[in-house]
């Protein structure tokens, strides 16, 4: 028996709160599926303490998962997991950023740290 094989489904139906994505387990390396989902974080490379893990059930195959309250205009980096007797095991790693919600009017200027900053406009008559 050794680790699970599997790749990451490419992110879709990206908003600024959510996105969609998911796994394929192509060999369950000689034993069964306990655990698949996706681990997701706002740095790269945090197997160990990722920001959020969905639970998508168990068995090999495909697998859809639904990550949720995701902060606006963020990049975020997934991977699918699978977990067997042997240990676990992860698919490539992908990224995505958030989308941006504007709200009332103003022009987008520059981002700094923190995030973006709007600047609004004022018309005067005489």
């Amino acid at each position: 028996t050794t680790i699970p094989t599997l790749t990451t489904t490419d992110i879709t139906s990206i908003t600024s709160t959510s996105a969609v994505s998911g796994g394929t387990i192509t060999d369950d390396g000689g034993g069964d599926i306990t655990s698949r989902g996706v681990y997701w974080n706002r740095t790269p490379d945090s197997d160990i303490f990722p920001d959020e893990v969905t639970t998508d059930g168990i068995g090999t195959g495909s697998f859809v998962s639904y990550l949720s309250n995701l902060n606006p205009g963020t990049t975020y980096y997934i991977k699918a997991y699978a977990s067997n007797d042997m240990g676990i095991a992860f698919g490539p790693t992908l990224s995505f950023t958030t989308s941006i919600e504007h709200s009332g009017t103003g022009i987008r200027k520059a981002d700094f740290p923190g995030g973006p900053r709007l600047c609004s406009q004022l018309f005067y008559r005489y």
